[in-house]
């Protein structure tokens, strides 16, 4: 955690059926995360930055307060790599008050990170503190708390106005083969070209296909393919008739060094004809 004074900036694949053989397609839609965390430089992707400028009363020793800032503008399904806030309290003594950054984790717990303890440094003004992790591999779109509350009689205060910006890295997203329906489309080929648009940040792609039941043991195939590509031919011998598949397209940064999200469609091999 770095600590700071200045101010945040204000305000197709068309299948057909053929004589051998049919692949039918149809899309379960998933978005998680995949693998696991690993410590480094996260400022990458995009970011989306509120502000409240509501003035909050600080009672005196009395229970803690909370401000909202909203977070709506990420791709739905994005997960965070980074978080900047910033908050302004006026109080005589900052040293009384406990200052907590409260959000949804990846784990769905809100356990909080203390940035401000009683204790610390008296002095008033903005503070911020840059370059969180806590909270990486979270949702981007949450409610975020500031909660403020002094733990020492004698003095009041009050919250003039906090920020926060938050980096995220949204998922790829897939464009085929696959369809929402539940009864799917049948191609005539083993070999599917999977296709996705690109995701902002991510510098390579890791392509797996997996067969039912979908775990680590049952992986047919994996790659990597660099950022700018969009499109990916399964090679032949992969998909076998009968047998269910899973392929997954996850976003990566910076060689596997970091948080990484992952978009899935199911594939179910037909019977020859």
């Amino acid at each position: 955690m770095k600590f700071h004074q200045p101010r945040f900036p204000s305000h197709h694949l068309r299948g057909r059926g053929v004589a051998v053989f049919l692949v039918m397609v149809f899309l379960t839609s998933v978005s998680k995360l995949c693998g696991g965390m690993v410590p480094g430089d996260l400022s990458v992707g995009s970011s989306s930055y509120g502000a409240n400028y509501s003035d909050l009363a600080i009672g005196d020793a009395g229970a803690a307060v909370s401000s909202v800032i909203n977070l709506t503008g990420a791709p739905a399904g994005s997960i965070v790599t980074g978080v900047d806030v910033g908050f302004d309290v006026g109080h005589e003594y900052p040293g009384d008050l406990r200052v907590t950054l409260v959000a949804t984790n990846k784990s769905g717990q809100q356990p909080g990170l203390v940035l401000w303890t009683p204790g610390d440094r008296s002095t008033n003004g903005y503070i911020s503190a840059t370059s969180l992790t806590d909270f990486n591999g979270a949702p981007a779109n949450q409610s975020w708390q500031l909660v403020v509350q002094d733990t020492r009689p004698g003095q009041v205060g009050y919250l003039d106005q906090w920020s926060l910006r938050v980096r995220y890295l949204p998922p790829p997203q897939l464009r085929g083969p696959g369809t929402a329906g539940a009864t799917g489309f049948l191609i005539g080929t083993t070999t599917p070209a999977l296709q996705w648009n690109p995701a902002p940040g991510a510098t390579r792609y890791r392509l797996r296909a997996q067969r039912s039941p979908y775990d680590a043991a049952s992986t047919v195939f994996e790659t990597l393919v660099n950022g700018a590509a969009g499109s990916f031919t399964l090679p032949p011998g992969r998909l076998a008739q009968n047998r269910s598949y899973r392929w997954t397209a996850t976003s990566l940064t910076f060689k596997d060094s970091f948080e990484r999200l992952c978009a899935s469609k199911l594939l179910v091999v037909g019977q020859a004809r």
